[in-house]
């Protein structure tokens, strides 16, 4: 299969499924790491997820 798709062609959903959940520790351990700076963003979308973590002890 040429382009892109047949590039990746091979990818299983196992590996998906390991890689998507790689990805979401990294960025749990990133809002966690962002947490102990300021419990509090400008930003509100990351203000939310903030305190979604600040509240569940994360």
């Amino acid at each position: 299969m040429p382009g892109i798709g047949g590039t990746y062609a091979h990818v299983s959903q196992m590996m998906r499924d390991e890689l998507k959940a790689r990805h979401q520790a990294r960025w749990e351990q990133t809002l966690d790491e962002r947490l102990t700076l300021a419990p509090t963003s400008p930003v509100p979308l990351l203000d939310e997820l903030l305190a979604a973590r600040w509240e569940t002890g994360a």
